[in-house]
């Protein structure tokens, strides 16, 4: 008894250690404005890449006319689908090279939008001043027979990503400067707000243009790249670093960790992995629509629908077939539901995982070697990559599916599942004997 209080003492102590260390370093990255503004303009754009995934599923059925045959009645289905697609192409394609195809024109509207509010600056103007930059600096022109000119969408995808998101914080910078120190046009009282208004910012979007027209052009002079060009270079190990097996690993172990002591990761792994995963997803979806082979396998959900939604839906699971103490037992008719639709917070707060070490390492071990499998088989082809990005609160098994339009990745998260299950029973039944006798000695104290 003296033991375990000693060691629970220890615990207690470590944990109250941890919490000073880390807690002031979350509590300051969550409200660090420009991480929050990645975080949070990544975001706003969710709507515009779900409408650009289903289009791309509409337009591009994962279907090869030349194997398949119409032996059954899905295989029919599947063989008009592609012919109806393929005679249509035309029109359902254009949703997604609006959306996913320009996203770095969402990504520069969303992050200067969200950085400006934060400084309470009107979010319009700066949404539009920073698009205004990211056009003059991306545009790429060429010319028809005719003799006309034509600028092109392919300088706003994922190439001017990381373009789009520095500018957008610079602009809103830029513009903050001015609205300081009132370097403005001011009109006569008389004038209409709406027509002042718009004169008020021409100092800022001139000032902004230019600077980054002229970046623009001494990059290019000196070093043949543009400056879009060059931002994606320096981005590129990070970028690198997150895509390679160790670097998700490492991920999963923070976030994991953050949990066990309570700190939601969010706001400390999100604003790093959230444009990284976005900007993986809408990558694939540019090779999956060109044809060529996809690039990322960290992109979109794939951390979390490997991960923890798989582990805690297990874990739901095994209470419901295996725990006897009323809290688990009760627990999972409770967060079953939830669980499937990947909604953990009933589970987190209820087991809880929160400082019980019987379920981090289970979940650590999980993570580890549900994401390894799904490396290496999405890496060697045999499961396909994620290009289309899945409403929140999709069932784990669909949006698995949905993400790659792959069934070998509904295969592998059933695996991947019954193994979670495997190695989470030893430790789940030997908290649920630790609940049922603590429940067998209150009700003999009572």
């Amino acid at each position: 008894m003296a033991e375990t209080e000693e060691k629970a003492s220890g615990l207690g102590r470590f944990q109250e250690s941890l919490e000073r260390t880390l807690m002031p370093i979350s509590e300051k990255m969550s409200k660090q404005r420009h991480l929050g503004a990645l975080r949070d303009g990544m975001m706003l754009m969710i709507p515009a890449t779900i409408v650009g995934g289903v289009f791309m599923i509409l337009a591009m059925p994962p279907v090869d006319l030349t194997t398949i045959q119409p032996t059954n009645f899905f295989f029919s289905f599947l063989i008009a689908w592609k012919t109806w697609a393929n005679a249509n192409i035309s029109w359902l394609i254009v949703p997604y090279y609006m959306t996913i195809g320009i996203i770095s024109v969402y990504v520069s509207a969303g992050v200067s939008y969200s950085l400006a509010q934060t400084y309470g600056m009107n979010p319009i103007t700066n949404a539009i001043c920073a698009l205004v930059v990211l056009f003059s600096v991306t545009a790429t022109s060429a010319t028809t027979a005719e003799g006309a000119a034509v600028y092109t969408i392919s300088g706003l995808g994922t190439s001017s990503m990381f373009f789009a998101m520095v500018s957008a914080l610079i602009v809103v910078e830029i513009d903050r400067l001015f609205e300081v120190h009132n370097i403005t046009i001011k009109m006569p009282d008389i004038v209409p707000p709406a027509v002042s208004g718009a004169f008020s910012i021409l100092y800022p979007v001139l000032a902004n243009v230019t600077l980054f027209v002229l970046l623009n052009l001494g990059c290019t002079a000196l070093t043949g790249a543009g400056l879009a060009s060059i931002m994606t270079t320096i981005f590129s190990p990070l970028v690198g670093a997150v895509n390679s097996l160790p670097g998700i690993l490492f991920i999963n172990f923070l976030n994991t960790t953050f949990w066990f002591f309570g700190i939601h990761p969010a706001g400390i792994t999100g604003p790093i992995t959230t444009p990284l995963a976005t900007m993986g997803l809408a990558a694939n979806a540019e090779a999956y629509a060109a044809g060529e082979p996809l690039p990322y396998v960290f992109a979109g959900n794939v951390n979390a629908i490997f991960g923890n939604w798989t582990t805690y839906l297990g874990l739901c699971l095994l209470m419901m077939v295996f725990c006897k103490s009323s809290q688990l037992k009760a627990l999972s008719k409770v967060a079953i539901g939830p669980s499937i639709f990947d909604i953990n917070e009933p589970m987190i707060f209820g087991i809880p995982t929160m400082m019980n070490v019987l379920m981090y390492i289970p979940m650590l071990i999980c993570g580890a070697l549900n994401f390894t499998l799904v490396y290496l088989c999405m890496d060697a082809g045999l499961v396909a990559k994620f290009y289309i990005n899945i409403p929140a609160f999709t069932p784990v098994p669909v949006a698995a599916f949905l993400s790659a339009m792959d069934w070998r990745a509904l295969v592998l998260w059933a695996i991947e599942l019954a193994l979670d299950m495997v190695i989470c029973l030893p430790f789940m039944k030997t908290y649920d004997q630790q609940l049922l006798n603590q429940e067998q000695a209150n009700e003999a104290e009572a």
